[in-house]
């Protein structure tokens, strides 16, 4: 090939390159489609504190265990144990739910027997950290108020 052979092969070549880089022709954009309207939020789950839970709905219970809770019954019956702690629990049978543990060593002298008896029979509000003891739950009480008697 000779030297103008080449030349106009190569103005070619680039006159080629130059029309393949302009831009090719688009199709009409299609019309964007309405939003669709916003769906509306779902109540949040209270959180186990903003939650009242009966005293002896153990199975609703269990999953907050460890974390701080707000419960409510009547409480029916005390116990002492061996150590002078103290108990107030809302059934006969301790074991059925929720029960209130007072250490001896905790409330400044204000959870005596006497104390303690003037909310048998009464309606109470609990908030505390739900735990358990064996397979029993409880919760601890630092303060007398922490009960709130309920209407």
């Amino acid at each position: 090939m000779g030297p103008m052979k080449l030349s106009a092969f190569l103005f070619a070549l680039l006159l080629g390159a130059a029309v393949a880089d302009e831009p090719k022709p688009t199709e009409p954009a299609k019309p964007a489609e309405p939003a669709k309207p916003a769906e509306p939020a779902k109540p949040a789950e209270p959180a186990a504190a903003e939650k009242v839970y009966a005293a002896n709905d153990l199975e609703a219970l269990k999953p907050v265990l460890g974390k701080k809770v707000t419960i409510e019954g009547n409480l029916v019956a005390q116990g002492e144990g061996k150590t002078g702690t103290r108990y107030l629990n809302f059934t006969k049978d301790f074991h059925q739910s929720v029960s209130l543990v007072f250490f001896a060593n905790a409330g400044n002298g204000t959870f005596t027997k006497e104390k303690l008896a003037e909310f048998i029979g009464k309606k109470v509000r609990v908030e505390g950290t739900l735990n358990a003891r064996n397979s029993d739950l409880q919760i601890k009480i630092d303060s007398l108020e922490q009960l709130k008697v309920q209407p």
